[in-house]
């Protein structure tokens, strides 16, 4: 097994800089490959992984190994323990090493202390491991890798945050994108553009009380994650809903909750309150969300009393393009 590093004393060749300039700029760390330094159980050895071979970075230095690399963790007699493979760079001259290793961490699924002197000694978190007292394989594995293109950082685990803490970093988790800025008072911290905005709905029927919020979260740069919140009292003698049509719920959502196209139709549990009697009642029934004017419709397949004073809540979560 051989691991090529460029970037500690020593000089760095043409081939070595065309492959090191476009990456180590783009993040704190990464890796190359969807499978490069991939952390994965020994099929064999007891609490120990495997640190697939690739190319990966960190702090100016890229690094190439070849080969599979074994990483051996402690016994562990009772509970459980969460222990942090890393690939560790240390810039001692003359050449400098990267190798990967463990840090044995705690019951805590967090990421133990580490060194992060950049220039002289670092870990990069490539996983987190999970043993359990009686089981020789990992129980978990939580992945840390992360991938850097010329449009950002993206990574599997929202725990990468801990460690890519440099203002400006833009990093996507799932379908999550976090953004490291400037707070209140210019205190750096994590935040995330996409968490949604809340809206409040139209209520037009006169003989009904309706409160509740509208979130709508964009999930995609084409796709809305839309959930609304009704909560109506009736205080009038209006029809109950019918189970041979869809009736108006009074509710009209804001522009920023309709998508284009054809209706949203779906089923969600519909509660039901008599506060003066105590009681409470439970029934699916189907709503759908008209785009042409964003009206909200319900029907029941069983007939239930919707009597004066008496709440109903409702819950709605779909998704919408545009």
């Amino acid at each position: 097994m051989a691991i090529v590093s460029a970037g500690y004393d020593g000089t760095v060749d043409e081939v070595q800089w065309a492959a090191l300039a476009p990456r180590v700029g783009r993040g704190r760390y990464g890796v190359v490959g969807a499978n490069d330094w991939k952390v994965s159980p020994h099929p064999s050895t007891a609490q120990a992984v495997n640190v697939a071979s690739g190319v990966g970075w960190g702090w100016g230095v890229l690094d190439d190994s070849d080969a599979i690399q074994t990483v051996q963790c402690d016994p562990i007699t009772s509970g459980t323990r969460w222990d942090m493979i890393c690939t560790h760079r240390d810039w001692t001259p003359p050449n400098g090493a990267t190798l990967a290793r463990k840090i044995t961490g705690s019951s805590a699924k967090q990421l133990p202390p580490r060194d992060s002197t950049p220039g002289v000694s670092d870990d990069q978190p490539l996983a987190l491991v999970q043993w359990t007292a009686g089981q020789t394989q990992p129980t978990a594995i939580v992945d840390l890798r992360t991938w850097a293109g010329p449009g950002g950082v993206i990574a599997k685990d929202q725990l990468v945050l801990g460690f890519l803490g440099d203002l400006g970093t833009c990093v996507r988790v799932a379908d999550v994108e976090w953004v490291y800025g400037l707070g209140a008072n210019d205190v750096p911290v994590w935040s995330n553009p996409d968490a949604g905005a809340t809206y409040a709905f139209v209520d037009n029927l006169p003989n009904y009380d309706f409160n509740g919020p509208v979130v709508v979260k964009r999930v995609s740069p084409t796709v809305r994650e839309i959930e609304v919140a009704v909560s109506m009292i009736r205080k009038g003698n209006l029809g109950n809903p019918m189970s041979s049509e869809a009736q108006d719920m009074g509710v009209v959502l804001p522009a920023a909750a309709i998508g284009a196209g054809n209706s949203v139709i779906g089923s969600s549990p519909l509660s039901l309150v008599d506060a003066a009697a105590g009681s409470k009642s439970t029934a699916e029934v189907f709503w759908q969300l008209r785009p042409s004017d964003g009206r909200l419709f319900i029907w029941s397949p069983a007939a239930f009393t919707w009597g004066t004073e008496r709440l109903i809540t409702l819950n709605c979560k779909f998704r919408v393009t545009g």
